[in-house]
């Protein structure tokens, strides 16, 4: 179950990126050679993204390579797989640290404002 809602929160974002473009998802998938039933299922949360395609639906939502809105595009279709961003994976350091960040995070069972107050802080710091 919890799986099925990180492929909600990717297929929401994905259907958020495409209707900016003003597309309907029949228009978007013609103009991009998309199946029409497969990107349905990535917007409903039904299934999560290949990683094989995670760089053509960002080029055809118009995404900028290497943009923020690109990064967090990608690493929110890894996550939908329920694996860890290449890019995260990528960093020897990262990886290192990574458990004592997560458990920490888990163990004090931070609200949703006090995540996004840690996020901010550590985005202000780098």
């Amino acid at each position: 179950m919890a799986e099925q809602h990180l492929f909600k929160n990717f297929g929401g974002c994905f259907r958020n990126y495409r209707t900016m473009l003003g597309l309907t998802l029949r228009q978007f998938c013609a103009l991009n050679n998309f199946d029409p039933g497969n990107i349905s299922r990535i917007e409903r949360g039904v299934s999560a993204p290949a990683r094989a395609s995670l760089a053509g639906y960002a080029e055809a939502l118009k995404l900028r390579p290497g943009s923020d809105e690109w990064k967090d595009f990608e690493s929110s279709g890894s996550i939908a797989r329920g694996e860890v961003p290449e890019r995260t994976m990528s960093d020897a350091q990262l990886v290192q640290r990574l458990p004592v960040l997560l458990r920490t995070i888990g163990d004090k069972r931070l609200s949703s404002k006090q995540l996004d107050e840690l996020l901010k802080r550590i985005k202000d710091e780098l």
